[in-house]
């Protein structure tokens, strides 16, 4: 059963005042900003473009990338030439403020998104060719497991979905991760699906998968009881299930959780939140873990 919006409402709680969106040249960082302003919109949100600018070279030293500079938002008159010259102003859209910073992209994102306090950063993603045969996608990957603040990667432009399938862990920390989509949600008057995968049984007739859960899943569904959410069950290997939930729900974002830390690694061999990431084939949220 689908958490409704007016059920969302009331645990909202400003979780989308502020969004930061890293914008550039490419057309996934076009489609980024696309989003995050529709999505500001929604929410009723300020919108920060941020643009990252590399280091001037040479650089001395290992401490020359610590800390970064920054440059907190500027005129509302220079803000023409930070959109994307084809993304045409919509009437709900707020003057998005502008930012910049200097050092390595995958670290100053982040770091300017929590500084700033935003509620979520919007991404570009690259497609799923680029990302398949290496890592769940350099910027990608860079930046989730260093964000403090949930981020939003996106390939194409997204309109604000009327659905998140939030793929949840039967944990303590799979609960966070509902908890965070349930505030963004509420904030943009969507929906979720919620969905869990347990081992599959032997012996067990596939019509009875689901009707019996694991200890762990009764207790996570008693936590979603208090909000009338329902999780759903399936059976089977992680990955191929949840793509398999997203194809069959049509879903356009997957909500995952995302451990912080660690060094990249490649898409099967990682984390199953860094392989969702990877090859999830819609837009995807990662919580911060």
């Amino acid at each position: 059963m689908p958490v409704a919006p007016t059920c969302l409402q009331h645990c909202a709680g400003g979780a989308l005042k502020h969004i930061v969106v890293a914008a550039g040249a490419s057309k996934e960082s076009r489609a980024a900003t696309l989003t995050a302003m529709r999505w500001g919109a929604r929410a009723g949100a300020r919108v920060t473009i941020l643009r990252i600018h590399p280091l001037p070279a040479p650089i001395q030293s290992s401490s020359d990338i610590g800390d970064g500079e920054h440059q907190r938002p500027s005129s509302p008159d220079a803000v023409e030439h930070w959109l994307p010259a084809d993304i045409q102003p919509e009437p709900s859209w707020s003057q998005p403020e502008i930012a910049t910073a200097v050092g390595v992209p995958g670290v100053e994102i982040a770091r300017f998104a929590e500084d700033s306090q935003a509620g979520l950063l919007v991404l570009g993603r690259e497609g799923l060719s680029a990302v398949r045969h290496t890592k769940a996608g350099d910027a990608l990957d860079a930046v989730a497991r260093r964000s403090r603040v949930p981020c939003l990667f996106v390939s194409a432009p997204l309109g604000v979905p009327r659905r998140l399938l939030v793929a949840l862990a039967a944990t303590k920390q799979g609960y966070r991760v509902y908890a965070t989509a349930r505030r963004i949600a509420g904030a943009i008057g969507a929906e979720l699906d919620i969905v869990t995968v347990e081992p599959r049984r032997h012996d067990e007739p596939p019509e009875a998968a689901g009707l019996v859960p694991d200890a762990t899943t009764m207790k996570l569904q008693q936590l979603l009881d208090r909000d009338g959410a329902k999780v759903r069950i399936r059976r089977g290997p992680v990955v191929p299930e949840i793509l398999a939930e997203l194809e069959a729900s049509g879903a356009q974002t997957l909500v995952i959780g995302y451990h912080r830390g660690g060094l990249p690694t490649e898409l099967r061999t990682g984390s199953i939140g860094r392989t969702l990431a990877g090859l999830a084939p819609c837009a995807v949220l990662t919580v911060p873990l």
